[in-house]
C-alpha cells in the first residue's frame, strides 16, 4: 500500500488512521510506503522503517530558500498592493498561493485589473482538470510568466519552480510543501524566497480558519514555532518539521477518546456510516460535467449512452474506456451554487458554459447554475 503525502489526512483522525494500518500489517500481511518530503510520525518511530537513512545529512545540504513570517495580519487588498509593489520593482516570477477558490478569485482579478499586460495564469479546481494540465506545462516551459495564482493543488505532485513563493497561512506541513515550488531546481542566483501572510477577510476573519478550522493543534504548533523563528533557512526545515511532528504527537488526545475507534472495535455500523472528512455542509460539493467544447459533449453523450447498457460486464468495460477522457471535464462545485435536487454527475451543456464558466477562472460562483437537463447517476 503506497499512501502519498499522508501528512494531508485531517489530525483528529490520524488516531483512526494509525489503527486501521496497523491492523492492515498486522493481519493483512500488508506493506504500508509513506511517499512525501515532510514525513509525519503517523507510526511510532519505532513501527517504520526509513528508506533513507541519515537523510539529515541530505537535507542540510540543501538551502535553496529562505523562509519568512510577515507579523502583520492583512486585508486582501492590502495583499494585493504588497504583491504589486514586488511585481514593479523586480523581475521574479512570483508564485501566489491562498487557501480559498474566493480568494483566488478576487486577487486575480484585481491584478487582471492592475496588470493587465503581465504574463499570468491562474489555477484552481474551478477550472476544469484538462485546462488545469496545459497551464501547469505552460508555466513550466515558459520562464516569461511572471505571476501564478492558485490554491493548494500545487502542493503535491506538481513539479513549478518559481523565484518567490507567498503563502496564506496554514500548518506547517503545508508551508514546507510550498516552499518546495521556490527554486526548486537550485538553478537561481540566490536563495528563493517564501513568504507567510496572514490575510483576513472583509469581517476581519482568516481566511485560513475556512479550511483548517480556528484552533486546531496544527496551526496552533505552526504559530509557536515561528514565534521563535522570523525565519527559517532551507537547511533547518528538518529540525522544524521533526519538532512539529513530535509536537503533534505529544497534543493528541488519547485513541481512546476517539469514538470512531470505539465504533470501529465495536464493529457498531450505524457510527460508522456517519463517518465523514467534511463536517460542513455548507461545503458539500457535486461532481460538474462541463461540456466546453464539442468533444466534450461527445464525451458526456457517449456516458449517458453507457449508463442505460442492460449488461453490466459490457457497460463497466465501456466507462473504463471513456473514464480518463470524461474526468478531464469535470470540476466539484460547492451545492450552494448548484440549484439541484438531485445527487450524481451534474451536466453544464455547451451552451450554457458561456454564462456560467469562465475559460480562465473557471466556474462563475456569482449565480446559481440552475441544471435544466437531468442529473446522470450510473
Amino acid at each position: 500500500l503506497i499512501l502519498d503525502e499522508v501528512q494531508s489526512l485531517p489530525l483528529k483522525y490520524w488516531g483512526l488512521v494509525r489503527l486501521m494500518l496497523k491492523g492492515m500489517m498486522r493481519y493483512l500481511k500488508t506493506r504500508i510506503i509513506f511517499m512525501t518530503a515532510t514525513q509525519p510520525e503517523l507510526l511510532k518511530r519505532e513501527e517504520v522503517y526509513e528508506l533513507v537513512p541519515q537523510k539529515d545529512q541530505y537535507f542540510s545540504r540543501l538551502n535553496r530558500v529562505i523562509l519568512s513570517f510577515y507579523p502583520e495580519t492583512l486585508s486582501l487588498k492590502a495583499f494585493a498592493d504588497m504583491l504589486s509593489e514586488e511585481i514593479e520593482k523586480t523581475e521574479d516570477s512570483i508564485l501566489v498561493i491562498l487557501n480559498t477558490i474566493g480568494e483566488t478569485l478576487i486577487l486575480f482579478e484585481e491584478m487582471q485589473r492592475r496588470f493587465p499586460d503581465l504574463k499570468k495564469e491562474y489555477l484552481s479546481t474551478n477550472i476544469i482538470p484538462l485546462s488545469r494540465q496545459e497551464r501547469i506545462d505552460r508555466i513550466r516551459k515558459d520562464s516569461s510568466i511572471r505571476l501564478v495564482i492558485t490554491t493548494q493543488l500545487v502542493e503535491a505532485g506538481v513539479d513549478l519552480d518559481m523565484d518567490q513563493v507567498w503563502r496564506d497561512f496554514g500548518p506547517l506541513d503545508t508551508i514546507n510543501q510550498a516552499a518546495g515550488r521556490c527554486n526548486r531546481h537550485g538553478t537561481k542566483s540566490q536563495q528563493g524566497k517564501v513568504k507567510i501572510f496572514k490575510i483576513i477577510d472583509e469581517k476581519g476573519n482568516f481566511y485560513y480558519k475556512r479550511i483548517y478550522g480556528d484552533n486546531p493543534l496544527g496551526m496552533i504548533l505552526t504559530k509557536s514555532i515561528y514565534k521563535t523563528r522570523h525565519t527559517i533557512e532551507e537547511k533547518d526545515f528538518l529540525q522544524c518539521i521533526t519538532e512539529y511532528y513530535a509536537a503533534i504527537q505529544e497534543g493528541m488526545e488519547h485513541p481512546s477518546g476517539d469514538h470512531f475507534i470505539q465504533s470501529v472495535q465495536s464493529l457498531h455500523y450505524p457510527d460508522i456510516g456517519r463517518f465523514t472528512l467534511i463536517d460542513d455542509t455548507r461545503y458539500y460539493q457535486g461532481d460538474l460535467f462541463v461540456a466546453i467544447d464539442s468533444k466534450a459533449e461527445a464525451i458526456w453523450h457517449r456516458f449517458c449512452d453507457i449508463s442505460v447498457m442492460a449488461d453490466p460486464l459490457e457497460k463497466y468495460n465501456a466507462l473504463y474506456r471513456i473514464k480518463k477522457d470524461l474526468y478531464r471535464y469535470i470540476i466539484s462545485v460547492p451545492y450552494q451554487y448548484l440549484q439541484t435536487t438531485q445527487r450524481g454527475i451534474h451536466y453544464l451543456p455547451l451552451k450554457c458554459v458561456p454564462d456560467h464558466y469562465d475559460r480562465v477562472t473557471g466556474f462563475r460562483r456569482s449565480e446559481h447554475y440552475i441544471e435544466e437537463e437531468e442529473t446522470l447517476i450510473f
